[in-house]
């Protein structure tokens, strides 16, 4: 912001995609392309006889967090049009096999025709500003059989992205841009396709960003009535009705021609009506339906795939090849003065852009099994990730591979350590359990047990004593760290050992001890020959000698 500047609205919507794209890219930089807190994690489906429900919490995809308030059956997603909440939308089976249920997220424009109550009464009922809300919703496709062996990593196309390009240019038989106003033209997708194959998608064009707009009050096969004046419409011109079921199934609306405006009654001709019939039928109230007006001759357009196509006062749009979707749109900033299109170019030429929205993100959350018997979880494909500040890891520090006599203790205590990054953990609690082997773990209260929980201490590590059982050879202690709830927190650590083998001993053996325990070796010796000094002292002496310590 700057003294004495002049302040536009575009400046503070650019100033929001600027830190919106940040927020998004930094999630999807550190969650990944999906996942779920592991404190709050949303979106599991659990299964419910032809039902599934949805587990409340969150999930993020593509750095979009999407937020379950509440677990709700599949019917009842709340942006699922009311009208295909009785099973009849894809978001539950139709016949038997192998389906995915993923999650559809996409950002939605909220105006006051979407939700009345963004009218200020204060202010006599302005409409101030736009919202977007992030939409979702839990959907399933077939993938397979029943027996189909498919898996959460296998390649499942279950949904089609926009690959198609748009560029505008002016005509060059044209100098600049030949309207009288400044325009924000607006390109939209009506009925989606591949472009270049069969019947291919379909287009409208407004030169006002499609801002002319009413909600309907009451309709009937050839009038609608607005809530409002007829403002900016006029016979001759076509609109488009619509309604939040259509745009939230990413479904086109019927185009109608005027032919006459009498205050708030919108009239048009039957016989021009494309698309669904007009009628409270197909377009109820509870549906919210609105009028939208564009400025394109006969409602929507074949696009000409890689050919110039005119809108009006010299602007041109060409389509590239590719998948285009019902809402997509691109905008094309129109200007009287120079530069009098502004659209990017490279090398003298217009770029081809992909669209500008409405860009939808998909993640798998789980694979299905839709028979008689109704439905069946396969497998969870949800990813989960720890808080930051539970990023913590068990380390191993000592106490493997030792050996000792039946029914000891190990020499050494089982030695581990807890931290987080480069800083050690106080107070962690590390789970050790036998898992091979009937010994004991000996804790710092009096009793021997096969799992003992023991806490990490001011360095970070933990100490746990072992004892072997008298039959086992070979034994082993597994280590975990445990939750608060007492679940592990990680991959576990292994501690083997085993009894040391017997071995016979005879004349001119000796004890296998280090040097440390010459001494203690010494001290054996003596007692064992003194035993026998009285029988057979001179035989005494010579052992003494040969073992040296005499």
């Amino acid at each position: 912001m700057q003294q004495g500047r002049v302040h536009l609205d575009s400046d503070w919507n650019e100033q929001i995609d600027i830190d919106v794209h940040y927020s998004t890219s930094s999630l999807l930089d550190v969650i990944g392309q999906s996942g779920a807190p592991m404190g709050n994690a949303g979106f599991q489906i659990i299964p419910c006889g032809d039902e599934y429900l949805i587990g409340a919490g969150h999930y993020y995809v593509d750095g979009v967090m999407c937020e379950n308030e509440r677990t709700v059956k599949a019917s009842e997603q709340s942006d699922l049009p009311p009208d295909m909440r009785d099973g009849s939308s894809s978001a539950l089976p139709k016949e038997a096999g192998t389906y995915i249920a993923y999650l559809d997220v996409w950002e939605r424009d909220i105006g006051y025709l979407e939700d009345p109550e963004i009218l200020e009464p204060a202010l006599g009922g302005v409409d101030t500003t736009i919202r977007t809300k992030v939409v979702w919703q839990v959907q399933t496709v077939w993938v397979g059989s029943l027996d189909a062996d498919i898996n959460c990593l296998s390649h499942l196309p279950f949904f089609k992205l926009s690959t198609g390009r748009m560029r505008a240019r002016l005509n060059e038989c044209v100098r600049g841009y030949q309207g009288l106003e400044n325009h924000l033209y607006r390109v939209e997708i009506h009925y989606g396709g591949e472009a270049g194959a069969g019947s291919g998608p379909t287009f409208k064009w407004s030169r006002d960003n499609g801002s002319v707009a009413a909600r309907i009050l009451e309709i009937s096969d050839d009038v609608v009535v607005v809530h409002v004046g007829g403002n900016g419409f006029e016979a001759g011109q076509w609109v488009e009705i619509t309604d939040d079921r259509r745009e939230l199934l990413s479904l086109p609306g019927t185009f109608v021609k005027l032919t006459a405006v009498e205050g708030n009654r919108l009239r048009f001709g039957l016989s021009s009506v494309r698309g669904e019939r007009v009628g409270e039928k197909n377009f109820p109230r509870g549906s919210n339906p609105k009028v939208r007006r564009w400025d394109s001759q006969g409602g929507f357009i074949d696009v000409g795939c890689e050919s110039l196509m005119p809108l009006e006062h010299g602007i041109e749009v060409e389509f590239e090849k590719g998948m285009y979707r019902t809402g997509d749109y691109w905008l094309i900033p129109a200007r009287v003065g120079e530069p009098s299109l502004l659209w990017p170019q490279r090398a003298g030429e217009s770029e081809f852009l992909s669209p500008e929205g409405v860009e939808h993100h998909f993640a798998p959350l789980a694979l299905l099994r839709y028979h008689e018997g109704g439905i069946e979880l396969i497998s969870d494909c949800r990813k989960f990730f720890p808080a930051i500040t539970d990023l913590i890891a068990l380390q191993y520090v000592s106490g493997d591979g030792q050996e000792a006599s039946p029914g000891s203790v190990l020499p050494y205590p089982l030695m581990a350590g807890v931290s987080s990054g480069k800083n050690v953990v106080e107070g962690a609690k590390v789970l050790f359990t036998i898992v091979d082997g009937r010994g004991s773990l000996l804790g710092t209260r009096d009793g021997d047990f096969n799992k003992l929980i023991l806490e990490t201490d001011g360095a970070g590590l933990v100490r746990c004593r072992w004892r072997l059982d008298n039959g086992t050879q070979n034994q082993r202690v597994k280590a975990t760290v445990i939750d608060p709830s007492g679940s592990d927190a990680g991959l576990p650590l292994y501690y083997n050992a085993r009894i040391a083998p017997r071995r016979r001993w005879k004349h001119g053996d000796r004890f296998p001890l280090g040097a440390d325990d010459e001494e203690l070796r010494k001290r054996m010796l003596r007692k064992l020959v003194e035993s026998m000094m009285e029988e057979s002292p001179e035989e005494t002496k010579k052992l003494l000698k040969e073992f040296d310590i005499a």
